[in-house]
């Protein structure tokens, strides 16, 4: 059975094939920022993945990471996660 792709629809309104790299990679870089266990990454991608649709925004899919950081992972890590995204959104208004 082939994997089906999933397109997601970026800020600036473009629609690229979804990456779960970016997610997992996303996910890494905040538990290395907390000196976190980077193991988790796999597992915390785990739980966001199932949840991303076909045509959801980047945005969206943000916010499904931030929720799982915040009910799965360590709260130090959804934090930086949280304030990595807020410094990025002043910076490109």
């Amino acid at each position: 059975m082939a994997a089906s792709v999933v397109s997601i629809v970026k800020r600036e309104g473009q629609i690229v094939e979804f990456s779960k790299d970016k997610i997992y990679n996303a996910i890494k870089a905040a538990l290395r920022q907390t000196n976190q266990d980077q193991d988790q990454a796999t597992s915390l991608t785990a739980l966001v993945l199932p949840q991303i649709k076909d045509g959801m925004n980047v945005e969206t899919i943000q916010n499904l990471v931030e929720a799982v950081l915040m009910q799965h992972g360590p709260y130090t890590t959804a934090r930086a996660y949280f304030t990595y995204r807020d410094a990025h959104c002043r910076m490109r208004r």
